[in-house]
């Protein structure tokens, strides 16, 4: 029992909140030509990943935006989800039209 107590303890020490840069985003991996650029703002609270919000630029622009809740780096709203890779790079997952596709940050 104090090997498993001791292993959490240095499990949390060591651990490092998941975090990523607000910005704009390109599709550089996926399923579809038709997957839009994406511009994200993340949403912390005591430096934790709470929530994103998803926005589209140009062409799709006027497809309005998604606040996504966060958990542990992965960011749900209905059928799509986000896992965040790093600070610059996600992995974006829309069920419901079978699109995937890795994102990079486009502006460092």
């Amino acid at each position: 029992m104090r090997v498993l107590f001791l292993l959490f303890i240095i499990t949390n020490i060591f651990a490092k909140e998941i975090a990523v840069k607000g910005g704009d985003y390109r599709c550089v991996v996926g399923n579809s030509v038709d997957i839009c650029s994406q511009k994200i703002i993340p949403h912390y609270f005591d430096e934790i990943l709470t929530g994103i919000t998803v926005g589209y630029i140009g062409d799709c622009l006027g497809q309005g935006s998604n606040l996504f809740a966060c958990q542990n780096g992965v960011c749900q709203s209905g059928t799509q989800t986000i896992s965040i890779t790093d600070e610059t790079h996600y992995s974006w997952k829309n069920e419901m039209f079978d699109f995937f596709c890795d994102f990079e940050i486009l502006f460092l």
